[in-house]
């Protein structure tokens, strides 16, 4: 056996006796192994590819872990889950059957060997093509339920099904649950077509939408679905199968092929070439789901939301049926140069809707309204006129631009920006809003911290050597120094992390949460191009990508020493919440790294609002609770949280039918109530935003700041504690 290893980005090898263990686990599997399909077989290319991220992995992750016995296991479990999380597709016999390989695969990681993942792979279409030939087998019979029962919705420590049968009868069970969910759609159609309420044009529409029978509506939904499975590209096989090794390391760590790269490369700099359209796929065909506002499709004024794109033609060439094509091709098809006409044939008003061809320029465009924001808000408190500014802040975005021109964008300056601006219309304390936001620019927060202290640490990096860096702010240009509180939930992430964090370590501020914690993302990623390894850069040559490893290489600790890797920053003001334990954060996702501590960073504070706190905290709770809106909301977080732990669903349809309507009827009065708290004005006829679900607090893809409930009571936090500074027999004093 060859092992590699790495050297000034140099692989050099070895020669060692193959073990045992191993030759005798490929020797069992040699049978599978000569009738592999061609569908997924690794080139010499590929498993080259393999040997270099499995070495790439033990030698320069942070927690140098070595890919040994206990990580084979991890990854063999990953491979189920992620395939097959609710045990709907494999047999028992298939787990027991692979299990051989469970303690081998280390030692075939590092050999660039991919028995395992082609056999793997190999067996998962066997069986998706089994479950599709059932279920075209079962829907062929009709829509009879024949079941009643439950269906458990949460199967992750269910056993494996025994048998082809016990899995026919568990997939009835599913399509039975989707019949009854088609005829609880038809309901509440025939519903909002009868009620009184006025419609936009888009709710009527769609109300008028022709879809298609019942059961080609259900049979198109589930077969889309297996099929999709089926026809899963092979290069993502690929990328799936080095990914299950990196994803034990820890959840961050991944690899990208080609095609993952490109998406990967929009994402971090949130722009494209295309039309401006967001997409979706509704049972086999691409939907449009938002008109992206300024994009070139919005500035055409042809396609809508609700469109059905069934072709694409490029210029000159013949139209491409879309229908049952994977999202993410149709999308390829439909980006690409800027100043290039796409035409999308589509149709309008549901599956045999009318037909158009709509034909668009593609332009750069934006993919997130990242953009900082401001609002002054004035409010009356004791006689007074209080003015609050608000900055929302939906990511730490860093866009240098072209070389040559003016049109970078950085959210450190857009902030200093609006904060001046804020400080001209008189503001007199300051809510900083970051709900949402993931993170981005780690220089961009430390920049941006430094606008509300002096000078000094903001954030720890500790690499993989071990080696603690400390990340400071050395501008002395304090933007704002007075009353500031910052807003977070549960989805503020790594970037928003530090900055809450610094904030709160240095005491300059009081962070507030809708939350009892934040996401908990405190490690450094960094993206390795294979093509610096040698021998990567020979195969990309010969128009081979060998892809890129996104890997951990760093930890974030706070100016306190505190980690806040899976802890988060827990807020000095906890609001009333949900918190989704099981998908509530870092600490939820498999393999995820540990929390832990350094020694504390030197600081010299300025102002101290940790006196303030506990009465803050009192006058908070007291309004809370008198609060008809937070009322509201609870008996909201009430219900969500009743209807999201039941982890059965009733296949019994009469008694399904009934809980739609009592559901429905409690939805309409709902939706006025979530519209109230979310700070928007009643619905007015042309209005188009829906309002669904506890989200509706976010200010993401909002064109203005709203003062939602959230937000209003961070006003007045904010406001108490400008008050308090005001007192000069209390500590604060802020500039």
């Amino acid at each position: 056996m060859k092992t590699r290893y790495i050297k000034e980005n140099q692989f050099y090898e070895r020669t060692d006796p193959m073990p045992a263990k191993l030759l005798s686990a490929l020797l069992f599997f040699t049978s599978f192994v000569l009738s592999a399909e061609e569908d997924f077989v690794a080139s010499e290319k590929e498993r080259q590819v393999t040997r270099v991220v499995a070495q790439l992995m033990t030698h320069l992750h942070y927690e140098k872990k070595p890919l040994d016995d206990e990580m084979s296991k991890a990854v063999f479990e990953e491979f189920f889950i992620r395939l097959d999380y609710s045990k709907r597709i494999f047999l028992k016999s298939d787990y027991e059957q692979f299990t051989k390989y469970r303690p081998f695969l280390d030692d075939m990681y590092l050999q660039g060997d991919l028995t395992f993942a082609e056999l793997f792979f190999k067996r998962f279409k066997q069986r998706v093509q089994e479950r599709l030939d059932y279920a075209e087998k079962r829907l062929a019979k009709g829509m009879e339920l024949k079941h009643g029962g439950v269906l458990s919705l949460n199967r992750k420590d269910a056993e494996w099904e025994e048998s082809s049968e016990d899995l026919d009868d568990l997939w009835d069970r599913y399509i039975e649950n989707e019949i009854i969910n088609m005829h609880i759609g038809n309901i509440a159609k025939q519903l909002k077509k009868d009620d009184k309420e006025k419609k936009t044009a888009e709710e009527e529409a769609a109300l008028k939408e022709d879809n298609g029978s019942m059961e080609e509506q259900v049979r198109r939904r589930i077969i889309f679905r297996l099929t999709n499975l089926l026809e899963m590209e092979r290069g993502k096989f690929f990328e799936m199968a080095i990914s299950m090794m990196t994803g034990c390391f820890d959840p961050h760590s991944t690899y990208f092929g080609p095609k993952s790269m490109e998406e990967f490369e929009i994402m971090m700099k949130l722009s494209l070439t295309g039309i401006g359209a967001t997409l979706t796929n509704s049972d086999g065909y691409t939907k449009v789901v938002r008109v992206m506002p300024g994009g070139p499709a919005d500035k055409g004024k042809q396609l809508k939301k609700g469109d059905r794109i069934i072709e694409v033609e490029q210029a000159g060439e013949e139209p491409v049926n879309v229908i049952d094509m994977p999202l993410s091709k149709t999308i390829g098809m439909i980006r690409g140069p800027k100043g290039k006409v796409v035409t999308l044939h589509i149709l309008r008003g549901g599956v045999n809707g009318v037909r158009h061809l709509i034909s668009i320029k593609r332009d750069k465009i934006e993919i997130a309204d990242s953009a900082a924001r401001s609002k002054l808000f004035e409010l009356e408190r004791d006689g007074k006129t209080e003015k609050v500014g608000v900055i929302y802040l939906p990511s730490f975005y860093y866009h240098p631009g072209t070389k040559g021109k003016d049109d970078g964008r950085s959210c450190a300056n857009d902030i200093k920006s609006e904060i001046l601006k804020l400080k001209k219309e008189g503001m007199q304390s300051l809510v900083f809003d970051l709900r949402d936001n993931g993170g981005g620019s780690l220089s961009e927060v430390i920049k941006m911290t430094g606008f509300f202290i002096k000078d000094g640490p903001v954030v720890q990096v500790k690499d993989y050597r071990g080696e603690i860096e400390v990340q400071k702010d050395r501008s002395n240009d304090i933007v704002y120094g007075g009353p500031l509180t910052v807003l977070v939930n549960q989805h503020s992430a790594s970037a928003s992390e530090i900055f809450a964090a610094a904030i709160q370590d240095y005491e300059r501020g009081v962070v507030i949460g809708s939350a009892d914690r934040t996401h908990g993302k405190g490690t450094v990623q960094q993206v390795y191009d294979l093509k610096r390894i040698q021998q990567m850069a020979e195969l990309a040559k010969n128009n081979f990508k060998p892809g890129e490893l996104k890997f951990t290489i760093a930890k974030f600790y706070r100016i306190n020493g505190g980690s806040t890797q899976k802890m988060g920053v827990i807020p000095d003001v906890i609001l009333p919440h949900f918190y989704d334990k099981e998908n509530g954060g870092e600490a939820s996702l498999r393999h995820s790294l540990k929390y832990d501590t350094i020694p504390k960073a030197k600081v010299e504070k300025e102002v101290s609002v940790r006196s303030a706190l506990p009465a803050l905290t009192e006058k908070s709770n007291i309004r809370v609770g008198k609060s008809d809106d937070f009322t509201e909301l609870q008996k909201e977080l009430d219900y969500y949280r009743e209807r999201y732990e039941d982890k059965e669903i009733s296949l019994n349809e009469n008694q399904r039918i009934e809980e739609f309507k009592e559901h429905y009827k409690r939805s309409k009065d709902r939706k006025d109530v979530l519209r109230r708290l979310s700070g928007r004005e009643p619905k007015a006829e042309e209005d188009e935003d829906e309002i669904e679900g506890l989200g509706a607090f976010s200010q993401d893809g909002r064109q203005e700041i709203l003062m939602d409930l959230y937000l209003k009571e961070a006003i007045n936090i904010a406001i108490d504690l400008k008050i308090m500074a005001e007192d000069k027999s209390s500590n604060l004093v802020f500039r």
